[in-house]
C-alpha cells in the first residue's frame, strides 16, 4: 500500500457479492486509517481558514499527495475540498481513493466515477485520462477558494487557474511538483502557486509504495 503522510493509508480491499440470487453483481471497497479532523469544506465554513496564506500549507500538501500518486501513474479521480482532511496540528491528508484509476483507464460505464462539478471534460466523455484530470479538479478548487476567501486572484493565479481548467487535457500542465518554500506573504503565495504546477513534460520520476521522493529536479 502507499504510505505517505499526505495520503490516506489503505489497508485492505474487499469484494461484495450481491445477495440477490443469480445477480452475480459485485461491489468493491477498502479499509483505511481513521482521520480525526474536519475537511477543508468544513474548515472554510467555520472560518478556520480565511486567507490565502492560511491555505498555503494545505495546498502544498495536496500538491505533494498528487505528486506521489502521479509518479505511480495513478489519478485520484475525486479531488475536492470535502476529500481533504485537516488534522488538529494543521496537516492536510487527501482521502477517498475510491475513484482512483491507473493512467490511461477509460471512464465508461461503471468506471465513470467522481463528482461532476470537479470532473474534467474528457472524463465526462468517457475517454482515457491521466493526472491532468486531477489538474482540472485542482483548478476548480482554486477558483472556489478565491470566491470563498473574497480575494480576487492575481493575474498570475488567474492565468494558472485558466491553464488548469482548460477543456483540452493537452493544454493543461502535465506534472505537479512539491514546493518546499514556505511563503509568508500573499504575494509570495501567489508566486508559489504559479510554481506548484510545472507546465513542461513530466519529469523522470520514481516512487515506491512507501512514498519515495523523485530525483531532484
Amino acid at each position: 500500500s502507499i504510505d505517505h503522510p499526505a495520503l490516506t493509508r489503505v489497508h485492505d480491499f474487499v469484494a461484495f457479492t450481491d445477495s440477490e440470487p443469480g445477480s452475480g453483481a459485485r461491489s468493491f471497497g477498502y479499509t483505511c486509517d481513521y482521520i480525526d479532523g474536519a475537511n477543508l469544506d468544513e474548515a472554510l465554513e467555520k472560518g478556520t481558514l480565511t486567507t490565502w496564506q492560511a491555505c498555503e500549507r494545505v495546498l502544498r500538501q495536496v500538491a505533494e499527495a498528487l505528486r506521489v500518486l502521479h509518479a505511480l501513474e495513478i489519478r485520484h479521480g475525486d479531488l475536492k475540498p470535502s476529500n481533504i482532511m485537516l488534522m488538529a496540528q494543521g496537516d492536510a491528508v487527501l482521502i477517498d481513493l475510491g475513484c482512483a484509476r491507473p493512467f490511461g483507464s477509460p471512464a465508461r460505464g461503471e468506471s465513470l466515477s467522481g463528482t461532476p462539478e470537479y470532473m474534467a471534460p474528457e472524463l465526462l466523455r468517457g475517454e482515457a485520462s491521466d493526472g491532468r484530470a486531477d489538474m482540472f479538479a485542482l483548478g476548480v478548487m482554486l477558483e472556489q477558494l478565491s470566491e470563498h476567501l473574497g480575494a480576487p486572484p492575481s493575474e498570475s493565479l488567474r492565468s494558472l487557474i485558466g491553464r488548469l481548467r482548460h477543456p483540452a487535457p493537452g493544454e493543461r500542465p502535465a506534472h505537479i511538483r512539491f514546493v518546499q518554500s514556505k511563503p509568508v506573504t500573499r504575494e509570495e503565495l501567489r508566486a508559489v502557486m504559479a510554481r506548484i504546477v510545472d507546465g513542461g513534460s513530466p519529469a523522470a520520476t520514481s516512487a515506491t509504495s512507501n512514498g519515495g521522493a523523485p530525483p531532484t529536479e
